[in-house]
């Protein structure tokens, strides 16, 4: 008879490892700043915004489309994001620098779509390969 491994372990409590720390004002606009010495200087503000202005989960970051985006709703915007988690979506009015950074990858997309000659898009997801 096989002995069970996990006898003796204990149970991570969710309550013990709740999270307790947010990122600060003054923390993201340093960790925006670090990205613009990446590769990654076009979408990754866009997704840092998402997550410190909307709470956006990773995957209402991941499952994100275009026609969620609604850039000139009321001249703020509205995304609506949806929560694979708890099946639910939800609109937000879109915060300035979120709305901004969205805009820019949009431009940086097209411009990279021109220059590689990409017509054909197969997807309206916002973080995706050039070609979906």
């Amino acid at each position: 008879m096989l002995n069970d491994p996990t006898v003796g372990l204990t149970r991570l409590s969710e309550k013990e490892h709740e999270r307790n720390r947010f990122i600060l004002p003054h923390e993201v606009d340093r960790l925006i700043k670090a990205t613009k010495q990446t590769r990654a200087k076009f979408y990754l503000p866009a997704i840092i915004y998402l997550g410190a202005e909307h709470g956006a989960a990773k995957q209402e970051v991941l499952g994100l489309k275009w026609s969620k985006i609604n850039f000139d709703y009321n001249g703020i915007g509205l995304i609506t994001l949806y929560r694979t988690k708890t099946k639910r979506e939800r609109t937000d009015s879109m915060m300035p620098r979120t709305k901004q950074a969205l805009l820019d990858w949009r431009d940086h997309l097209e411009w990279m779509r021109h220059r590689k000659k990409i017509n054909h898009i197969k997807t309206d997801f916002v973080f995706c390969h050039l070609d979906g």
